[in-house]
């Protein structure tokens, strides 16, 4: 058999050239992935162009022999890591240094195909699993949701209880007026906090940095992030989100369940850490229940996809919104069987975490009873009071959009913004990625301590004690309002008015903070709240000196319409957005959920108390508003603040559905539904008109090679064909029956990971695809035949009747490392050493280190490192590649549309598709690579339009730019 070899005829590159064909990888680290190997590409003086990988201009260069610039460290050639900085020159080089950066990164980052190959040696495994059997699945499922159940109580148990010996502790000095004991305290424990949180992550973890929802979001998409699943990912990650929530910093621990959540279902579902050393007996893989045939990579994805959904479910008491939220934002592949599944685990979690934190409550503080779940519980934010929607509500609610919507878009450029500053600053500088976040919660500390100060203290007038606010359950259900413009006296007996009605206008929670202000009160709470009667209390201490989450409840809180002024709010908002802006992104493991909810609250409070003020001026008296009735009740800032809340997460993420129904379930609020989807509806327009979602940038500035659903200019994409993107040939192909030097030749020369498969057409004289084998798979293949080289000698002959050079058929098993179990998998060879290396700042993609040599190693075992060919592999004969060749390999003619194709890669979940001719002749081959804006751009003029929504090509632009038109 011969081998089309691209090497063959090609002269000598010269220096510093990049060569990144081919798309096909070999594992690396932990999880199955291979290297997806983006374009030819030429620098010069941090610009780049494209050099087609079959150009002119590419053979016309000369210098020293061509080496490939292969995607990832797994895999890389002799010399690319001295190359990977050099340089080409090209004349009209375009683009700049962060665009090369980019692809650069992009081609270290490995990915992976959603279904297993389809060989015959799988499909011989397949008939011994009990693939009709689907009760093991529901008890793997169910074990997701058990860990993820278990996982966030733990945490919550341990974040409430640090987060309140620092505030119970602070307030108390600060109502003692000890401001500078207090300002110690807080420095020094909150410093140490984040230095336990900090550390941990710069040292031993990077992966675990940041929310992780970027990184699940990726990993679903098909692009195997290292180490994002690690057990010791996991742990850092978990003590990380502990001490940083606790701190008192602007985070918030709902991101980081995310990933915890994914990381719990990958592990249980493969069974195995290869960081202990453990995997499951086989009595139980193998057993009455089989767990070993979930062990590839469709599967897993399953089981992350439910355990990211129940980390949200969790978070948010909200199993359906965790459900639609995977659905919406971090899952590339669903079914209708998968949301059963995922339901499924969400309800499981939502029940473990709640019937635990009903045991603690009984066996820690004695209240309460095993079993009961009471609704403050079961509701995140509950809302205290219900009111109706009412027509004129839709229009502040559309404003409340416009203003989140905004200031969401402005959020996520100074995100970005701060990345970029973090990158260029500090870098990869382990010890600056610890001080950073400890000198960030130092001035944090200081601001929230002395800033109130400069706050006059306000009388309470009126506190409601029906139970409302931080720290308190809800009050029970609202009576049937009276009629519009009396006074509600049923609501009064529960308002205590030191004065009588006169102080209504400042009726405020029982829970408000005095700070250093007197108490004229007949009786002081624990830690300066207040326990009935007159107080005077601090407004921006009352916002200051909570978690988040109790921040969000005092925002919230409905019938306290003047309880924080316009001041205080505003002063709150804006010191909550830098700090938040600034820590995010740090070396701490923490989300943005809280942020993003505090945020909008704040927002949308002072929206409510100017529309109050207005139905105020409008001649409406504050008893009927504060009695809430039929037609006012929704005159209310804590209304607003609710709609402020989902309005500004949406333009952040731009979630609509399941961000609606996670409002819905973490408020408890149904009956305001209408103009909160309104408001998330018209926050995500504005958004979308003046930013990208703040995830699918962080991808961006990952450099991570995402396909999101709606790609930019995707209209356009179906005016061209596949052929116009596709890497095209040279190729580097197989024979169905090839040579073991060909074979060798192969994998010694080139860094493709996957290679097609030819066969002789039938009476023409050119060959057509028969289907495509890996190189993980080729690996094996060769062990085998270098195992029975050693065995035999040059006894074996071309002609062998059963397998060539193969004398024994290989099973699937060998050939897949999900399968194995760690300690087999290091038997066979598979495991290849890699580190996740520390990343600028926490923001670049991991990137595997130590992989030049894996692949030189490689290169030595198939045939040396640039040496004389074994001197008997001519004898060694054919290796018979049928059996393990993927003979469903996706292909496509080359008038297919580029929309298509790119539907197909994220529907199928492919890694690369073939793309034949008319008589099945391979002619190119597309990649993930080849799918992204950057090469889109290079290649197609899919986005040019006017404000009409026609077609504009490139041509039409220009002639209007000089004043002509196009004939």
């Amino acid at each position: 058999g011969a081998m089309s070899d691209p090497f063959a005829a090609r002269p000598p590159r010269d220096p510093g050239y990049y060569e990144m064909d081919g798309e096909f990888d070999s594992p690396s680290g932990e999880t199955r992935g291979q290297k997806t190997h983006l374009f030819s590409v030429d620098i010069e003086d941090g610009g780049e162009a494209y050099v087609p990988s079959d150009s002119f201009a590419r053979r016309a260069v000369s210098g020293r022999e061509q080496t490939p610039f292969v995607s990832s460290s797994g895999d890389v050639s002799d010399d690319a890591e001295d190359d990977i900085s050099a340089a080409v020159r090209v004349p009209h080089a375009t683009g700049g240094g962060a665009r090369t950066a980019r692809r650069t990164t992009r081609a270290k980052i490995e990915s992976f195909e959603y279904y297993p190959t389809d060989s015959e040696a799988y499909r011989a495994w397949l008939t011994k699993q009990p693939i009709y059997r689907n009760v093991d699945r529901w008890i793997l499922f169910f074990a997701v949701g058990l860990g993820v159940g278990l996982m966030a109580r733990v945490l919550y148990t341990g974040m409430d209880g640090l987060s309140d010996l620092k505030f119970d502790t602070l307030r108390d000095l600060l109502n003692r007026r000890q401001v500078f004991v207090a300002w110690l305290f807080s420095t020094t424990y909150s410093g140490a906090l984040v230095f336990l949180a900090a550390y941990p992550v710069a040292y031993f973890a990077p992966a675990a940095g940041g929310s992780g929802v970027p990184d699940v979001m990726a990993y679903l998409n098909g692009i195997d992030v290292p180490r994002v699943f690690d057990l010791r990912t996991f742990l850092v990650k978990f003590v990380s989100t502990m001490c940083a929530v606790a701190s008192g910093l602007p985070v918030g621990p709902e991101g980081p369940m995310i990933h915890l959540g994914a990381t719990i279902a990958a592990g249980l579902s493969q069974g195995d850490t290869g960081a202990l050393g453990f995997t499951t007996p086989r009595w139980i893989t193998d057993g009455a229940v089989s767990f070993r045939r979930f062990r590839n990579d469709k599967d897993k994805r399953d089981f992350v996809t439910a355990g990211a959904a129940c980390g949200v479910a969790t978070a948010f008491g909200a199993p359906i919104g965790g459900l639609l939220f995977a659905y919406e934002e971090v899952a590339s592949h669903w079914s209708p069987a998968l949301a059963v599944l995922t339901f499924f685990a969400c309800m499981t979690a939502m029940f473990t975490d709640k019937f635990l934190e009903s045991a603690q409550r009984v066996w820690v503080t004695s209240e309460g009873s095993f079993g009961t779940v009471t609704p403050d519980m079961s509701t995140v934010f509950q809302v205290n009071r219900n009111v109706s929607t009412h027509l004129l509500s839709v229009f502040p609610a559309a404003l409340v959009g416009l203003l989140t919507g905004a200031f969401a878009a402005g959020f996520t450029h100074a995100n970005l913004w701060v990345v970029g500053l973090r990158k260029k600053y500090i870098g990869g500088n382990k010890m600056y990625q610890v001080m950073e976040p400890v000198l960030l919660v130092v001035l944090f500390s200081l601001i929230t301590v002395v800033v109130p100060m400069w706050f006059p203290c306000t009388s309470s007038g009126c506190v409601d004690t029906r139970g409302t606010g931080a720290g308190y359950p809800p009050g029970p259900p609202s009576p049937p309002p009276p009629p519009p413009g009396f006074f509600d006296e049923r609501n009064a007996r529960d308002v205590f008015c030191d004065g009588g009605s006169d102080h209504l206008h400042q009726i405020v929670e029982e829970s408000i903070m005095t700070y250093t202000c007197k108490s004229h009160s007949t009786g002081t709470g624990i830690n300066g709240t207040n326990a009935g009667g007159d107080q005077d209390y601090n407004e921006l201490a009352t916002l200051l000196h909570v978690s988040g989450e109790d921040a969000i409840k005092h925002l919230l809180t409905r019938g306290t319409h003047r309880e924080f002024g316009y001041t205080p709010l505003l002063v709150f908002l804006m010191l909550y957005a830098v700090f938040a802006t600034v820590v995010a992104g740090s070396s701490l493991s923490s989300g943005l959920f809280v942020p993003m909810l505090v945020m909008g609250s704040a927002l949308g409070r002072l929206v409510g108390l100017m529309l109050y003020d207005v139905a105020v001026a409008m001649g409406y008296s504050e008893q009927s508003l504060a009695s809430g009735g039929l037609s006012t009740a929704w005159v209310d800032p804590g209304v607003f603040a609710l709609l402020g809340a989902g309005a500004f997460m949406g333009g952040v993420t731009r979630l609509t559905v399941s961000l609606a129904v996670i409002v819905m379930e973490m408020s408890g609020e149904i009956h305001f539904l209408l103009p909160i989807l309104l408001g998330i509806t018209v926050a995500k327009w504005t958004a979308d008109a003046l930013a990208p979602p703040l995830y699918h940038a962080l991808l961006h500035v990952k450099h991570a090679p995402f396909l999101p659903s709606d790609p930019h200019g995707a209209p356009g994409l179906h005016l061209h064909d596949v052929s116009a993107i596709m890497k095209k040939l040279p190729l580097t192909t197989l024979r169905e029956r090839e040579t073991v030097t060909n074979i060798r030749h192969a994998m010694k020369h080139t860094t493709h990971q996957g290679f097609p498969v030819v066969r002789k057409a039938d009476g023409a004289p050119y060959d057509v695809l028969a289907g495509s084998v890996s190189r993980e798979h080729l690996r094996a293949v060769m062990a085998e035949v270098s195992g029975a080289a050693g065995t035999v000698g040059r006894t074996d002959t071309p002609n062998n009747a059963q397998s060539g050079a193969l004398k024994r058929r290989i099973a699937y098993e060998e050939l897949d490392r999900m399968v194995l179990t760690p300690a087999e998998r290091m038997a066979r060879g598979f495991e290849i050493t890699g580190a996740t290396s520390p990343s600028a700042g926490g923001v670049e993609m991991g990137t595997l280190s130590g992989g030049m040599a894996s692949l030189q190693n490689e290169r030595t075992r198939i045939g040396g490192g640039g040496g004389p060919e074994h001197e008997h592999e001519a004898a060694l004969g054919l290796v018979d590649l049928r059996p393990y060749m993927n003979r469903s390999a996706a292909r496509v003619p080359d008038t297919y549309s580029v929309a298509r194709v790119y539907d197909m890669f994220r529907t199928l979940g492919l890694r690369h598709l073939m793309v034949v001719d008319d008589c099945n002749r391979v002619v190119g081959v597309v990649t993930r690579k080849e799918l992204l804006d950057d090469w889109l751009e290079e290649r197609l003029d899919h986005k040019g339009h006017n404000a009409a929504g026609f077609r504009v090509q490139a041509h039409d632009r220009e002639a209007r730019g000089n004043g002509t038109h196009a004939l």
